[in-house]
């Protein structure tokens, strides 16, 4: 018995997603631009703004923990000895500013 089978090759892209070319060449693409890069940059607890703000006011006493049970906080907080490298807090302060190519959506 013999069985064929073919196969055909899948090109997978979004229709939607323009190149970087045809962004910054028209006023509505550099907009939308404008819009993205202020979206990730400033909306939410995990932003870059948020987590730099918070953790300038933290380490230089201009803020305080009220919620005593958020460890992360209140080590920065502390101060000193009582910040570890796995201070989640911390991590998230480098992981929302630096974006990678990958997890951008452009």
């Amino acid at each position: 018995m013999l069985l064929l089978l073919a196969g055909c090759e899948k090109g997978v892209f979004n229709p939607n997603a323009a190149d970087g070319g045809q962004v910054v060449q028209t006023a509505e693409g550099l907009t939308a631009l404008i819009v993205g890069i202020k979206k990730e940059f400033s909306v939410g607890a995990t932003s870059a703004l948020y987590n730099a703000i918070s953790s300038n006011g933290l380490t230089t006493k201009e803020l305080y923990v009220i919620n005593t049970g958020n460890g992360e906080l209140a080590a920065l907080e502390a101060g000193k000895g009582n910040v570890g490298g796995s201070n989640a807090f911390l991590r998230n302060v480098w992981t929302s500013c630096n974006i990678s190519l990958p997890t951008m959506s452009i």
